[in-house]
């Protein structure tokens, strides 16, 4: 079975949501900025374009994405989201998975990446 575009933009958008609730406390406003989202890697692609496509209507003035792998068909779809598509490995291969890419490829656990949060506001005070 294969999803709409629009099934696929409405649950990407509703666990950016739902990470956005449990990881922001303040929103950073994007407006007139230059703003450039970082993946470890992108497969289908999808959900960049809805990261991209929400800065941009935020009122981001340049949106840039920066990956370190993809395949080559997603690396052609999410142009049209992005100023700018940088991506170091770009793959042909049908089968695709990020983390066959990496040494070592975890998933980073909620606590994890509330205490990376919390260090940084400590030591740079700007989050």
């Amino acid at each position: 079975m294969t999803l709409s575009w629009k099934k696929i933009k409405e649950k990407v958008l509703s666990e950016a949501i739902n990470k956005e609730k449990k990881y922001v406390q303040r929103k950073v406003d994007v407006k007139c900025k230059t703003v450039i989202i970082v993946d470890d890697g992108m497969a289908t692609g999808y959900t960049a374009m809805v990261a991209g496509k929400y800065v941009k209507n935020q009122g981001a003035s340049r949106v840039i994405l920066a990956v370190p792998v993809c395949p080559t068909d997603s690396y052609q779809r999410v142009h049209q989201y992005f100023d700018e598509v940088l991506c170091y490995q770009k793959v042909g291969s049908s089968f695709f998975a990020v983390g066959a890419y990496y040494q070592n490829f975890h998933q980073v656990k909620d606590e994890d990446l509330l205490n990376i949060i919390q260090t940084a506001k400590e030591k740079w005070l700007y989050l």
